[in-house]
């Protein structure tokens, strides 16, 4: 059995409370389809960079301290603007870079998350989800949101539907709930929704090629 340890860079912390539950299982979905060995894979991440120190070389120091302890490290940044996709080239991919020649961590296990606009983009894309870790009822509107998945990817600010999806719940639901129950969609989203979205495609491509490295070749 493999043991698929892992670890998250993340800027924001709302990202991380979603990414920290969305990621194992989709580790465990790929896994789960593929000719390999069983793996066990951690709900939670060894250790989470980025939050403290934003420096890419300090914090590719501290990644590489630990580098013993995880298979597989992913990298998260949102590509909204022109001015964000050049980040997400000279930052988030660049850290990769750095993590590669100071420790030898292999290039394919450092894996970009990278949504559209921003995280929230991807926490748009299952309604019945939303409803779930709201708990409101098929009643509750959210017919601003669009069906189509590839469409939810050019909303602008999808920051803000969701603070409006809050801001529309009754009032003591809005006292109770936090703002957004970033983890809770992480857990119970539909991953075949998430997986119409053009840039969580991506990142399944991207971490197919890791798991191709860590004893599933036959992944697709």
């Amino acid at each position: 059995m493999n043991y698929l340890a892992w670890a998250l860079f993340a800027e924001g912390r709302t990202d991380i409370r979603y990414l920290e539950t969305l990621l194992p299982r989709v580790v465990l979905h790929l896994i789960q389809r593929a000719v390999g060995p069983e793996a066990m894979v951690p709900d939670f991440p060894v250790d989470v960079f980025g939050v403290d120190c934003r420096d890419l070389d300090t914090a590719a120091v501290k990644i590489c301290t630990a580098s013993e302890a995880f298979q597989l490290l992913f990298v998260h940044g949102d590509t909204g603007s022109p001015a964000q996709e050049q980040h997400l080239e000279n930052r988030t991919c660049a850290l990769c870079g750095r993590v590669e020649s100071r420790c030898g961590i292999l290039r394919d296990r450092c894996v970009v998350v990278a949504p559209r606009q921003e995280t929230e983009a991807w926490c748009l894309v299952d309604k019945a989800a939303i409803r779930s870790a709201y708990g409101v009822g098929n009643g509750f509107d959210l017919s601003f949101i669009p069906d189509a998945a590839n469409v939810i990817e050019s909303i602008q600010d999808p920051k803000d539907v969701l603070r409006q999806i809050h801001n529309s719940l009754p009032g003591g639901r809005r006292r109770k709930n936090p703002p957004i129950p970033y983890a809770n969609l992480g857990q119970i989203q539909d991953l075949s929704r998430l997986m119409l979205l053009p840039s969580f495609k991506s990142f399944e491509l991207r971490l197919i090629a890791a798991l191709r490295t860590l004893g599933y070749p036959g992944l697709e």
